[in-house]
């Protein structure tokens, strides 16, 4: 088995680079034009969108929301669409209007009833994947006009899309074939895709980062070959965690890919149980305001939104949000008087206690915690300790809250530092322009073991199992062996191709049909263990060489594992064609449904 590196030549057919960060509750774009001879870590001239529709002034992002008529055509995305959708009660029974929210949160995963109702509001139900193409549409068309201000047209444009690194195969392609759908052309190499923590890991290296807040934040260096640390993206959905190495080339991934649904949409959903529904009647008569009210009930959850932002771990106030006058007005009177017997008879004000705000975190924020300590130990476990205190990076929206920073840094008091760069917000739709530019610059640590179904010479001492002994042009063989090109935990420059060479089993076959696997094991030995799935096949076309000796019929195997997704290719040595596989991950997970 061989490795080589694959060199990646796209600075002169693409040389604009676009980074598009699609969160749970904010999007953002940016874009750089590549250097052809540009060193990693190099700092970029990076524009990013600051002009989103009903934005307020300068804002990076916009709202990850979608508002469509009933016809399912767009009317607006982002702040655009809460606006307009406040004004005519979108959701509601006659609006017209319905507004689809959080779509990456539900982008291919069952249901969450505690999460999934406060997205589209009890009213409709969408498939994400097409309101992500819908949504992506809007966004691309932006940036392709932007671009093209600057004198570069479609043609000359790369794309990243960040992905959560807790993300499956079947979630990263339905992310891609919605680019497609959006209008990214399907091109080689003209949309990759990036994870998250890699993407703010890049950012970090290149815009520093600080331990603290204000005037008491320190500078650290990461970029010193040798240093560590452990990467937390903190989310509206997810908070994706892994842990690097910086190389004297580039990253190396040390962690294990990690994470949760934890990210801050979670605490609007505990505020929502914990304190709306309890404020407001119960469950079902909170049920009946987000029927008949949507946009005013949207409206208290963004209120709250904003100001969890700020509250802090030793928090003994209460906090005072106005209640909608649509909802104020017409509450029905035993609502109104619950309301009023919670609150010492405030009615037009939500008065929420410390007691209740600590309520609401403590459901998300020790899910975060173990999440990083979990990590930080596996580090430690493998590569062992050091005698400074690791780096642990925070980035993402949820990343600015300041009691999820308080808490880690209590959590992990002399252990550990709690960095943040600046504006830890918008640290991965920058750091997709970084990747963009050198995705070479991170070596992976593999998820599975990644191989193919291959026949050999029957050996009992080698553990071969008789149920797969067969007889091939007289000699005994074994069926269904599992060779692998790439073992679960091993790292793997994102640019690196590992080849393995073969030569058919039998003097007559003309045609080979390869059978690919994954395995959560290290080393399984049977496509047929409990640990393996199968993944998709490629067809290897021996015709052109059958008047050859079947020694000299050999083919190569290659496995790449870079742009997050493995792309997998057969060649007949003697032609040099390659035959490459089309992975289709979602009629996979119907399948095992």
């Amino acid at each position: 088995m061989s490795i080589e590196n694959l060199p990646t030549a796209l600075s002169a057919i693409r040389p604009v680079r676009l980074g598009v960060d699609v969160g749970t509750y904010g999007t953002g774009y940016a874009w750089t034009i590549l250097a052809p001879d540009s060193p990693c870590g190099a700092r970029r001239d990076i524009t990013f969108k600051r002009s989103w529709p009903g934005a307020p002034p300068d804002a990076v992002k916009t709202l990850s929301r979608l508002l469509l008529d009933t016809d399912g055509s767009v009317v607006a995305i982002g702040y655009d669409a809460q606006h307009k959708g406040e004004s005519r009660n979108a959701g509601g029974k006659n609006s017209g209007l319905r507004m689809v929210e959080a779509i990456k949160a539900r982008l291919g995963r069952k249901p969450d009833a505690s999460l999934d109702n406060t997205i589209t509001m009890g009213q409709y139900t969408d498939m994400p994947e097409h309101s992500l193409a819908q949504f992506l549409t809007q966004v691309y068309r932006h940036a392709v006009a932007d671009i093209a201000r600057a004198g570069y047209g479609e043609d000359q444009i790369q794309v990243c899309i960040t992905v959560p690194a807790v993300f499956t195969d079947h979630q990263k392609q339905l992310v891609r074939q919605a680019a497609h759908a959006a209008g990214v052309s399907r091109a080689k190499g003209a949309l990759i895709l990036a994870l998250e923590p890699e993407a703010a890991a890049q950012y970090a290296l290149t815009s520093g980062v600080r331990i603290g807040t204000g005037n008491d934040a320190q500078p650290v260096n990461l970029t010193t070959p040798g240093t560590r640390f452990v990467v937390a993206d903190c989310g509206g959905g997810t908070v994706d965690i892994t842990a690097y190495r910086r190389d004297a080339d580039g990253l190396t991934e040390i962690g294990k890919v990690g994470g949760g649904w934890c990210g801050s949409a979670h605490l609007d959903a505990a505020f929502e149980q914990l304190v709306l529904m309890p404020r407001f009647g119960g469950e079902r008569a909170y049920a009946r305001l987000v029927e008949r009210y949507p946009s005013a009930v949207r409206s208290m959850r963004d209120a709250w939104e904003q100001r969890k932002r700020d509250i802090t771990v030793d928090k003994t106030e209460s906090i005072y949000m106005q209640i909608p006058a649509d909802i104020a007005c017409n509450l029905q009177p035993r609502v109104k008087r619950v309301l009023k017997e919670r609150q010492g008879g405030q009615a037009t004000q939500l008065i929420v206690t410390a007691e209740e705000i600590h309520a609401v975190f403590a459901q998300v924020i020790p899910q975060v915690v173990d999440l990083i300590d979990q990590q930080l130990s596996l580090v430690v476990d493998e590569f062992g300790a050091q005698q400074a205190p690791e780096n642990i990076l925070l980035v993402g929206g949820f990343a600015e809250s300041d009691y999820l920073r308080q808490s880690l840094a209590d959590h992990f008091a002399g252990r550990a530092k709690i960095l943040s760069p600046p504006e830890a917000s918008i640290a991965v739709v920058a750091g997709a322009v970084h990747f963009a530019c050198q995705p070479e610059a991170i070596a992976r640590r593999v998820r599975y073991s990644y191989g193919i179904e291959v026949v050999s010479d029957f050996d009992e001492s080698a553990g071969h199992r008789e149920e797969y002994k067969k007889m091939v042009d007289g000699k005994p063989h074994c069926f269904k062996l599992f060779r692998s090109h790439a073992r679960a935990g091993a790292i793997i420059p994102t640019t690196d191709v590992v080849t393995a060479r073969y030569v058919p089993a039998s003097d007559i076959d003309s045609k080979i049909e390869l059978d690919i696997y994954r395995s959560t094991a290290t080393e399984p030995m049977f496509v047929t263990d409990p640990s393996c799935e199968y993944i998709g096949s490629l067809l290897v076309d021996l015709t052109p060489v059958m008047g050859l000796d079947k020694s000299e019929r050999s083919f190569d195997v290659s496995f790449r594992f870079g742009e997050t997704e493995i792309d997998v290719w057969a060649t007949v040595v003697r032609t040099g064609k390659p035959v490459h596989v089309e992975f289709d991950f979602v009629k996979l997970e119907a399948l095992a449904v």
